[in-house]
């Protein structure tokens, strides 16, 4: 998979949980309240099934970290980790993409990073205080 093609979008609205790990999308412009409803990333690497949002991070070893401070580069680790396609299916509405790899062809068309579309976006069942009580 091209990693370079992946810097053609944009997700502006995620939401990354750092103990344990995981990440999920909202819709633009919406306010985190606790109804909030979560999506599916749409990235490879995240599952679906399961506890949504968790993240597959292969043979890619994590730091140990000394201090909570450094937590915010899991999310840099996550994004700069090879993406491949074994989580990558159903992260895209059936109508319009199938794989990560089919979005990623389609971006090829553009000259200017595109924003990911809410309608693309797949709820995964929970809300934002759904998350909060994860462990």
């Amino acid at each position: 998979m091209n990693k370079d093609k992946i810097t053609n979008t944009t997700i502006r609205n995620l939401v990354f949980k750092f103990l344990p790990p995981s990440i999920f999308a909202v819709e633009e412009d919406v306010k985190l309240l606790p109804n909030t409803q979560l999506s599916h990333f749409p990235y490879p690497n995240v599952y679906k099934e399961g506890i949504p949002g968790s993240i597959c991070w292969g043979f890619n070893d994590l730091p140990t970290f000394k201090d909570l401070r450094e937590l915010s580069s899991i999310y840099q680790l996550f994004l700069s980790a090879p993406f491949n396609e074994h989580l990558g299916t159903r992260i895209f509405s059936k109508e319009k993409f199938h794989t990560f790899q089919e979005y990623l062809e389609l971006l090829d068309k553009y000259d200017e990073p595109q924003d990911f579309k809410d309608e693309e976006l797949i709820p995964c069942g929970l809300t934002f205080a759904d998350l909060l009580k994860l462990n």
